[in-house]
């Protein structure tokens, strides 16, 4: 990780990643809040925009108020949660940089996994249809696999799930806790944010079915462990 100061603030940056590049990005995003193009969302504490740059294009996550707070900046945790979350092989964006802006604002330089958020293609696609089945079943096996990791994520609704190459990519890492048992609690925690975020029309017959496969992945990653210890040797 490379470590710099400029006239922008302090940086972290990815090895390999420019610096200059870097700066044009945050250029052309400060650009987008401006002429309100590209924006993905605006709220009090976030603004994230879409930028293209050089026949690529990248997402720009800036932190608006996220206080002097040292190390307990939000934006920081965020930075931090996100290279942690690719180490353990939890499907996340890249991120590239990371700047402590010389006004205070933070802002994150991050990979673009496009437009198709879970929460939006469930919604459009037809209740109990088999595309809308084989999905639900891939968000039970990502919260399954997050618990098998003992991570209990601070926002999990579908809106914060983008599906890429058929994949489901977690795409706000600012809240996580990585804890030494996940409890009961904790997964009906993580069950219950997925559910309130299903589409209107999702049908009983879905919701058991995301439960079932939830049981079904952790009950498979148990079993995987288990054998795994059988046929390690004995101290």
């Amino acid at each position: 990780m490379l470590k710099i100061s400029s006239s922008y603030g302090k940086w972290e940056i990815l090895e390999g990643f420019e610096p200059s590049l870097a700066e044009e990005i945050i250029n052309f995003h400060l650009l987008n809040i401006k002429e309100r193009k590209n924006i993905l969302k605006i709220d009090y504490k976030r603004q994230l925009s879409r930028v293209f740059y050089e026949k690529k294009s990248y997402v720009v996550k800036e932190f608006r108020r996220p206080g002097p707070w040292w190390i307990f900046r939000p934006d920081r945790i965020s930075w931090k949660n996100s290279h942690k979350l690719i180490s353990m092989r939890i499907n996340v964006p890249q991120v590239y940089a990371w700047l402590r802006f010389y006004d205070g604002r933070g802002f994150i330089i991050m990979e673009d996994l496009g437009d198709n958020v879970v929460s939006y293609i469930l919604r459009d696609l037809k209740p109990e249809s088999k595309k809308r089945t084989d999905l639900i079943k891939m968000v039970a096996e990502l919260a399954s696999h997050i618990h098998s990791k003992k991570i209990v994520y601070g926002d999990i609704k579908l809106t914060n799930i983008i599906l890429k190459d058929h994949r489901l990519f977690l795409v706000d890492m600012d809240k996580i806790r990585i804890k030494r048992v996940i409890k009961l609690k904790d997964r009906a925690y993580n069950l219950r944010q997925i559910i309130l975020s299903f589409p209107e029309d999702i049908t009983e017959n879905e919701l058991l079915l995301f439960l079932e496969s939830y049981s079904q992945a952790y009950k498979a990653i148990l079993l995987s462990l288990v054998l795994k210890g059988l046929q390690a040797p004995l101290k």
